[in-house]
């Protein structure tokens, strides 16, 4: 808890009112001291942790070729890569702990964001008014706009009541307000990036210890959501942005009830073990198969029964690289068993250790809050 608080230079109390980082501060308070409270050793990270990052000694002698900042702030930890709990299901190798919805906070954020989007907001204008909840001046066109400023939860959740869209302008990423949205029945136009965002191209990303890419402003939403309540598009192109608000003003949404039974981790899941092609994490070759990738299994499949199917193997290499195991090489070190981590070797095809899901069903704990209780 010390991490919210001032003594670590982050002001996150003082950017409260000002529509500051939310789900830091609001989002995750319960759940860390519930799970601490239980007598979990934890870290909470937003955008989760790559074994790369997590072992200091890796990441020391790997640093320059891993793109972005030479420097590792939010790494070097050598925990378990499954004690770091994401609010979103970024990486298999990391632990989807949740998030909070219908959530009672100051909500506002600053007229930065909206900076080069005159464009879009005029695209917009052209079907239905526009609303903001912005917490300072908002750029020279502020006259398309009509601005609420800061809101606390009931006026927020009041106010979307009211509207069909919510529209993503490409920053913050994967916060919690599109997923409000959405439960309050908003249909949310996702702007899709590419390049995608990464240590490689964005400065928000350069020195976070993920090699994640991007490929919109709320992957989750994309992947797990979908249509007709999440249009991905490029807010870019006019047309596309067209197309998604004639669809979204003409659909009529009900509200979703994102509550379920939680099934993690799984008692009875079945190991499957899949062969990645070149150049792909296990993480992308079980979802081709309509299954998670499960790091827990990669003890299982880090023996020669799966390593030397083939017979082949003169012997079996150890090796302390994230990839590994493949055939004819072992994982030396467990703290570097990754889903996420794509080989940089052409020719090296990942064993990777499956499991079956029911779909939807990853998360640790999900909170629904009823702000009205």
């Amino acid at each position: 808890m010390g991490f919210l608080s001032m003594e670590f230079g982050f002001k996150l109390g003082q950017l409260s009112s000002t529509g500051g980082p939310l789900g830091e501060l609001v989002q995750w308070s319960d759940l860390i001291a519930e799970l601490y409270l239980l007598g979990h050793s934890l870290m909470i990270y937003s955008f989760g942790t790559h074994a790369e990052f997590s072992s200091r000694i890796y990441f020391a002698a790997h640093k320059n070729s891993l793109c972005g900042s030479r420097k590792n702030p939010w790494g070097n930890h050598q925990l378990d890569l499954q004690q770091f709990m994401t609010m979103y299901p970024h990486t298999d190798d990391n632990t989807f702990l949740g998030f909070a919805v219908e959530m009672d906070p100051v909500y506002g954020k600053a007229g930065y964001m909206w900076k080069n989007a005159k464009r879009l907001i005029e695209t917009v204008r052209k079907f239905t008014e526009v609303h903001a909840t912005v917490n300072d001046n908002l750029p020279d066109f502020d006259n398309l706009i009509i601005n609420h400023g800061v809101l606390i939860g009931p006026e927020l959740h009041a106010l979307m009541r009211k509207v069909k869209i919510f529209l993503g302008l490409g920053f913050l990423f994967e916060g919690p307000a599109p997923l409000e949205a959405i439960a309050n029945g908003v249909v949310f136009i996702n702007p899709s990036f590419n390049p995608p965002k990464s240590r490689k191209t964005s400065d928000f990303f350069k020195d976070k210890p993920t090699l994640r890419e991007l490929t919109s402003q709320n992957p989750y939403a994309k992947l797990f959501i979908g249509r007709p309540h999440v249009f991905t598009v490029d807010i870019e192109i006019s047309s596309q942005v067209e197309d998604a608000i004639r669809e979204a003003l003409l659909s009529q949404e009900s509200k979703q009830d994102f509550c379920y039974v939680s099934r993690f981790p799984p008692v009875h899941a079945i190991m499957i073990t899949v062969e990645a092609v070149s150049m792909q994490s296990c993480q992308d070759a079980c979802r081709q198969h309509n299954f998670l990738c499960e790091r827990s299994f990669f003890r299982i499949v880090n023996m020669p029964e799966f390593l030397n199917k083939s017979g082949s193997c003169a012997t079996l290499n150890s090796i302390p690289i994230p990839y590994a195991p493949y055939e004819c090489s072992k994982q030396e070190n467990s703290d570097l068993y990754s889903c996420a981590s794509v080989p940089t070797i052409l020719d090296i095809r990942r064993i990777c250790p499956c499991r079956d899901f029911l779909q939807g069903q990853t998360a640790l704990f999900l909170l629904v809050y009823d702000s009205h209780s």
